[in-house]
């Protein structure tokens, strides 16, 4: 005797789900070493990537101890490595800059100015400047002594601004105060690196010194600095004054500055500087 209807309904529900459950573990597995084959593939692609990086890596390392050995020897950056491409290989820099400063130990002057133009080719970025300014300035300042490498250190100076405060006064004293343009350009970038440098003595020596009539000093310097300031460097010229004729010249420089009345007040009277030179 047949089953009952219903039975035959639960009975042909079960072979389906039966089937259906066969055929999801089959899929289901099938999603599974397929993950299973993609997972290997991916760790032989890592791997294969990582001994790409290595060797990658190894070259860099030899690249830059060969770069490192023809500095060291003294060679010029230009000819050690093409520069052109290091900002792209960013761990190289640090060792090349430092053999860039070992170079300005050098005794020869040709591989001081090799290491000079090396470091002003490797201008460091804004945000880098404050790491490699402790190492680089104090090594760049005392070539300011030297006449000949002043233009390439001050290139590299010029490059970390504030960071290179402390080559500030070795800027202005090592500077030729016979010319006006060297003075104000001393003087301005000076004042970038630290605002707050004195270049007091800058200005007595170019009063001292400089190359044009006396006259065009003064007027110069009344139009580049305040008042007060041209009134203290005459006067400090005044007191290293080395004879007669110029003690009498910055003296009455001197009267006549005090007795120019304050910026935007009545004009004064007309009396010329010589006036004031000529009472001595």
């Amino acid at each position: 005797m047949s089953g009952s209807p219903a039975n035959n309904t639960y009975l042909w529900l079960g072979g389906i789900s039966a089937v259906i459950i066969v055929a999801l573990a089959g899929v289901l597995f099938g999603q599974m070493r397929f993950i299973a084959q993609q997972n290997h593939q991916l760790m032989i692609e890592n791997q294969r990537i990582e001994i790409q990086l290595d060797q990658l890596k190894t070259r860099f390392d030899m690249h830059g101890a060969q770069v490192v050995a023809k500095l060291d020897s003294g060679l010029p950056l230009v000819s050690a490595a093409d520069y052109r491409t290091l900002n792209i290989q960013d761990e190289l820099k640090g060792p090349i800059m430092g053999a860039l400063i070992r170079q300005l130990k050098d005794d020869r002057f040709f591989v001081k100015l090799n290491g000079l133009t090396g470091l002003a080719a490797m201008a460091p970025d804004l945000g880098r400047r404050e790491i490699f300014a402790p190492m680089v300035v104090p090594a760049v300042i005392p070539t300011l002594k030297d006449e000949r490498l002043r233009v390439w250190g001050m290139s590299v100076l010029n490059q970390y601004q504030r960071h290179a405060a402390a080559a500030a006064p070795m800027v202005l004293e090592t500077c030729d105060a016979t010319r006006w343009i060297r003075v104000t350009s001393s003087i301005k970038d000076a004042r970038i690196m630290d605002p707050q440098c004195d270049y007091m003595p800058l200005l007595i020596r170019h009063i001292e010194q400089s190359e044009d009539d006396w006259k065009i000093t003064l007027v110069r310097l009344q139009h580049g600095f305040t008042d007060e300031e041209v009134l203290q460097a005459y006067e400090g010229a005044l007191e290293q004054a080395s004879n007669e004729k110029l003690k009498r010249r910055y003296s009455g420089i001197v009267r006549y500055l005090k007795n120019q009345p304050p910026t935007g007040s009545a004009p004064p009277p007309p009396r010329s500087v010589e006036s004031y030179i000529e009472e001595d």
